[in-house]
């Protein structure tokens, strides 16, 4: 989901497109998905929601502005419009709530509310607006970008992969460790010493080091998988696709059970070697692959992903309210298409918005369309 994919008339990315269009299809399937079912395949596609989809987000976004042509000021002007269209669909979607719950949201007060408006999420009463969190990690990003972008811009990339392997041990080294010695002291009942502390200390952000960290990794693979024509990986890609799978699936039975037993989304999900693995391997493939390039829907979706991203949660929130008591269903083929339905009406809405100049500045929906 990156803004900046429709700023630009330059020729579409095949496989940055794909990427994206499958990454928010895997948003809108994994959120209220009480109605997919307890299926193994169910589970696996939540597997693959719950990882994949902030890595190839950060990572397209990375590979696209890292590439574009830069200037403060339009990218300072980009940034404060994200942060203003964050706060009008937050303002918007407590509007909804409050008009299709009338009352729910009495008892907040008037700071609660604009603790909401600005970031805090609620869940009692509850505002579906949870899902807004990456645009203010893509924000934080976005504000550190200028000093990222003049370092890869260098000719050597010396201080740049510096940078990225600093923020990989920090991240996925010292956090496996972490997690392989909470695993010991829980099943074994002995004593284990871990690098938390140490983590902590280096790193106080923790867990959201892995956005900046999958942000700069994506130009590198960029560069390395698609700008040098090299198409030689794909057998290390699937290899590296299926061990990463397996890593996460193990992990999923020692944490929470067996394949059948509901997802969760963990703690440090994104900061994970299976999820990094899992999302490298699917990019560099995906990188690799020779996309015919007639298709008009990809090209079509993936300039809408943003506006896709920011309605999609409140119209899943109405059908659980209004459809799911009339048509209940739990059951993976019609998840599949309740999640094409909201796709869809995502599409159609904001569509119609985009034509409305100064509504699509305020909520950045995409695209501009030329005027007269």
């Amino acid at each position: 989901m990156s803004e900046t994919t429709v700023r630009s008339p330059r020729k579409r990315i095949a496989y940055i497109d794909i990427l994206e269009v499958l990454a928010i299809f895997l948003v809108v399937y994994c959120h209220f998905s009480n109605t997919k079912g307890d299926s193994i395949p169910a589970h696996l596609i939540q597997l693959c929601s719950f990882t994949l989809v902030v890595p190839l987000f950060l990572m397209a976004n990375g590979a696209l502005l890292f590439h574009h042509s830069f200037d403060l000021k339009k990218h300072i002007k980009r940034t404060v419009q994200l942060l203003i269209a964050v706060t009008v669909w937050r303002i918007l979607y407590y509007i909804i709530t409050d008009l299709i719950c009338p009352g729910s949201l009495n008892v907040l007060n008037g700071r609660q509310i604009l603790d909401y408006i600005f970031g805090y999420n609620l869940s009692d009463p509850l505002i579906p607006a949870d899902h807004f969190w990456y645009l203010y990690a893509l924000i934080v990003i976005y504000l550190c970008f200028p000093v990222l972008k003049k370092i890869y811009d260098m000719e050597d990339k010396t201080l740049y992969r510096y940078v990225l392997w600093i923020l990989f041990i920090l991240v996925f080294g010292l956090g496996a460790i972490d997690r392989v010695a909470d695993y010991i002291a829980r099943t074994r009942n002995v004593t284990s010493y871990s690098l938390n502390a140490l983590r902590e200390a280096l790193l106080p952000v923790g867990d959201p080091g892995s956005y900046l960290f999958y942000f700069m990794l994506g130009p590198l693979l960029h560069d390395r998988f698609y700008q040098s024509g090299k198409k030689n990986h794909i057998p290390l890609a699937l290899l590296v696709i299926a061990a990463s799978f397996a890593l996460l699936c193990l992990e999923k039975q020692l944490l929470g059970g067996g394949m059948t037993e509901q997802w969760e989304l963990w703690t440090a999900s994104y900061s994970r070697l299976g999820t990094l693995g899992f999302s490298l391997g699917l990019y560099v493939l995906a990188a690799e692959i020779r996309w015919p390039g007639r298709s008009r829907l990809i090209p079509f979706l993936s300039m809408r992903t943003m506006n896709i991203y920011c309605i999609h949660m409140i119209l899943s929130f109405l059908w659980v309210l209004w459809i799911d008591p009339r048509w209940h269903f739990e059951n993976l083929g019609l998840h599949l298409i309740r999640v094409l339905i909201v796709f869809t009406v995502s599409v159609v809405i904001t569509e119609i918005l985009t034509w409305i100049p100064g509504v699509r500045w305020v909520l950045a929906v995409q695209p501009k369309h030329p005027k007269g």
